[in-house]
């Protein structure tokens, strides 16, 4: 408990949007372990994944695929994109480790969070069990920065980003657009803070606070530098600011901007992060042509090839007959959806999450068959993508919070943060999340696994933690 609590007063908390009420966020004290080595194998597939999803996206924007891709999009999102493919300062790859093997199942371009929860995660169980074994404060520390720091890397993929579009100039002031109130307010206090520790003044920007004038101000002061935390679709709701903020990014994401505007990083990228992007790619495995369209390089498309189950768009009549008689093999998932609300695992048809989504979804409980026919005739958000299951076999975890300790069984992912478009690319690492449920959501159930490199892990004689990523577990 006082492990939980240490966490939760750093910062591994989450906050109600309507209400403002903190709620800490469990952590497991079964870390998940992988050598440097094989983390940085995993860093470069990661790369290689997110910059062929972004070559795919940009490269289909005019032609017989739009449909999946850009027109899933709000006009209001389709307005915002920039003309040419972006730099994404921060990207986020979503894996499953199934059966000795590593797949990714999403992109995520939008907001790729949790760089402050998974320090926070890890720095913390370092500190424990260092206090456990009556080590120094100074090793202790040292073997915090030996682990990484995802918190770091954005900020270096930040500065990175700007330096390449400003190569002249030094950003003065940066500020992290995000709503008041942001169910990640925690996390994002955090980045304030340590932003500002290593040099560059930086505060929390809300739309209501932003003035009218050329590039992004407030309070009377000008960020030259923003790092977005706000979903698009935000702006659609009628509130005070986002007028103003539409606005602003707009001016911020179009081509050529003078050098006094401000960048924001990142920048407006749906089409990368649809699931439609995402079924192409697998495709492109056997489709040279779509390959060769993209342009995808030997290296991006080893990279699908090793990590991307097969996913497509769930559009032909076969397809549907296919589905509908195996549940057990098969997941849909809407093409453009946050957080996991419309992915629908054919193998827990019969378990109350999969009926609660469907109420979510479409109003009532539905059959798989049934299911089936409605994801297929769907036209909302650009339809439905398949994709065959991943087998995630659930592991024992002790959650703990400030109030006390829990066992249960837990679906672990394995996320591996990246950026496009930025050389050399930031010192990324990932972050762990587990779950109650085999759709994967910090919000959902569940808490953070701590991720620990094994040269630490050995020092905190944690070297026969059974959750443990190896080499074999890499394509």
């Amino acid at each position: 408990m006082m492990l939980a609590q240490a966490a939760m007063d750093a910062g591994l908390l989450i906050t109600d949007a309507a209400t403002g009420e903190k709620t800490p966020i469990p952590l497991s004290l079964n870390p998940t372990v992988v050598s440097t080595a094989d983390l940085q194998l995993c860093q470069k597939l990661a790369h290689h994944l997110m910059s062929a999803g972004v070559k795919m996206a940009y490269a289909l924007r005019n032609g017989a695929l739009e449909e999946r891709i850009w027109k899933a999009l709000s006009p209001l999102e389709k307005s915002l994109l920039r003309p040419s493919p972006p730099v994404l300062a921060t990207a986020r790859v979503d894996c499953f480790p199934s059966e000795g093997k590593l797949w990714a199942l999403e992109l995520n371009a939008t907001i790729p969070a949790m760089q402050v929860y998974s320090d926070l995660a890890a720095a913390q169980t370092i500190a424990a069990h260092g206090r456990r074994l009556n080590m120094e404060a100074r090793t202790i520390a040292q073997l915090q920065d030996d682990n990484g720091s995802n918190v770091r890397a954005l900020w270096e993929g930040l500065l990175s980003a700007y330096a390449q579009q400003r190569p002249r100039q030094q950003p003065e002031r940066l500020g992290i657009l995000c709503r008041r109130n942001d169910a990640q307010l925690a996390e994002l206090l955090y980045l304030k803070n340590a932003f500002s520790r290593f040099g560059l003044t930086t505060d929390l920007l809300h739309p209501d606070q932003l003035e009218d004038k050329e590039g992004f101000w407030a309070n009377g002061k000008f960020y030259d530098l923003v790092y977005r935390h706000f979903f698009v679709h935000r702006l659609e709701e009628k509130r005070e600011g986002h007028a103003l903020l539409r606005n602003l990014l707009a001016q911020a994401c179009g081509e050529g901007a003078p050098p006094s505007k401000t960048l924001v990083f990142n920048p407006p990228a749906a089409p990368v992060e649809v699931k439609a992007t995402f079924a192409l790619l697998s495709e492109s495995v056997d489709n040279e042509a779509l390959a060769a369209r993209a342009k995808l390089s030997p290296q991006e498309r080893e990279a699908i090839a090793g990590l991307v189950p097969w996913t497509r768009l769930f559009q032909e009549k076969s397809l549907l007959e296919c589905v509908q008689q195996a549940p057990e093999r098969y997941v849909l998932k809407k093409n453009w959806s946050y957080g996991g609300k419309a992915v629908f695992v054919g193998k827990t048809r019969f378990e109350p999450d999969f009926e609660a989504r469907c109420l979510q979804v479409f109003g009532k409980p539905l059959s798989w068959e049934a299911l089936c026919e409605r994801a297929f005739e769907s036209l909302d958000g650009g339809g439905y993508v398949v994709q065959e299951m991943i087998e995630n076999t659930p592991t024992r975890h002790v959650l703990c919070t400030p109030s006390g300790v829990s066992s249960c069984q837990l679906f672990v992912d394995f996320s591996l943060f990246s950026s496009v478009g930025i050389h050399p690319l930031p010192p990324w690492g990932g972050v762990c999340r587990g779950s109650l449920s085999q759709v994967v959501n910090i919000l959902g159930g569940g808490g953070l696994v701590p991720l620990l490199r094994e040269e630490v892990a050995k020092h905190l004689q944690l070297g026969d933690l059974p959750h443990r990523l190896t080499a074999s577990t890499l394509p």
